[in-house]
């Protein structure tokens, strides 16, 4: 199931997000999550924890909301030094906590 809750006040967004255990089967390509409320004035970088999702060997993950729209893109290091997004590893019980602060347009 996937669950999630967000505070707008002005025009900053705080959204959060819980992933629990989705099957990816029959899924490929770059991973993200779509559905923010209202689409971001610019990029913003928020937190996420990836639990069975493409993280083999990773040091570090962030989540970036993009800017003009409503979608979230998570990216992962995993030689500390360059960044790349994620991709989806399909198969069963993914997990993921998502918690991303932005303006709106």
């Amino acid at each position: 199931s996937v669950t999630g809750t967000y505070t707008k006040t002005g025009r900053d967004v705080h959204a959060e997000a819980y992933v629990v255990n989705v099957d990816t089967r029959g899924t490929s390509g770059n991973l993200s999550f779509t559905g923010l409320p209202f689409s971001a004035a610019a990029v913003s970088v928020g937190s996420i924890g990836l639990y069975n999702i493409g993280l083999a060997s990773a040091v570090g993950a962030w989540a970036e909301v993009e800017a003009s729209a409503t979608l979230i893109r998570p990216y992962v290091s995993r030689d500390d030094t360059t960044w790349a997004q994620t991709t989806i590893s399909a198969g069963t019980g993914r997990y993921a906590i998502i918690d991303v602060h932005y303006r709106t347009a």
